[in-house]
């Protein structure tokens, strides 16, 4: 029992481990070499989302279980999108308003230190072209960020027996922390309130189409609003 659980819980924590040390490796680059350039971004970015996906399906099916139990289900479709409709636009209002006051906050201090802690490092960013940014904000990344942190992260944590109300901070802490080059305010308290939200539908569904459906409507509403912005207010949650 004790191995079990202990072998869930390194299979939650690996991927996303592997897909931190690319974010590092990311930014290092950009702060010590140069700002990336579109060739770079892609193979950063289709790193992050393959271990995110192929090794959570992967510690999935070797152990003997179902798809389903990750949220990969064909049932009531319709619903989980009215659901996912919904609550996109609820994580948007809380994301605007929590943007909004780090901004407020971060630039009434002229502390350098300050800024940075609220803001964030990825202030110095390569954003590709609109097509591909479009492609990997509404589909890509959704899908690979709510397959591990809702469906993959939930099942493992609940599997290894540390109860529910742990596995839901647990995956809502490590969600927040997925962003904390966003900084504090900018990212990371938004970002934990997102995934409260976000797993509060995955636990009421259990199916990943509502969780698609709210991300890909927020990321719809925060792409339009950063690039007509120009990325001055909005951090772009992708």
């Amino acid at each position: 029992m004790i191995l079990t659980r202990k072998q869930d819980l390194i299979e939650w924590i690996l991927p996303y481990l592997i897909v931190e040390a690319f974010i590092l490796a990311r930014l290092a680059y950009n702060y010590l070499v140069e700002l990336e350039n579109l060739k770079l971004w892609l193979i950063y970015t289709t790193a992050q989302v393959s271990f995110f996906t192929l090794l959570s399906i992967w510690f999935v099916l070797k152990n003997g279980d179902k798809l389903a139990d990750i949220g990969f289900k064909s049932e009531n479709i319709l619903s989980d999108v009215a659901q996912g409709l919904s609550y996109g636009i609820v994580i948007f209002v809380i994301c605007f308003l929590m943007s909004g006051l780090a901004f407020a906050i971060a630039y009434t201090f002229v502390n350098f230190i300050f800024q940075v802690i609220a803001l964030g490092p990825s202030l110095r960013m390569y954003y590709p072209p609109k097509y591909i940014l479009f492609l990997y904000s509404l589909a890509i990344s959704p899908f690979a960020e709510e397959l591990y942190f809702r469906g993959y992260s939930l099942y493992k944590l609940e599997k290894s027996g540390i109860g529910k109300k742990t596995a839901s901070f647990l995956q809502s802490l490590m969600f927040s922390l997925y962003y904390w080059r966003l900084g504090l305010i900018r990212g990371i308290i938004p970002a934990f309130i997102m995934a409260l939200l976000l797993e509060r539908v995955y636990i009421k569904r259990r199916s990943l189409t509502a969780n698609l459906t709210a991300r890909i409507v927020n990321n719809i509403i925060e792409l339009f609003l950063f690039i007509y912005l120009k990325g001055t207010l909005f951090p772009l949650y992708y």
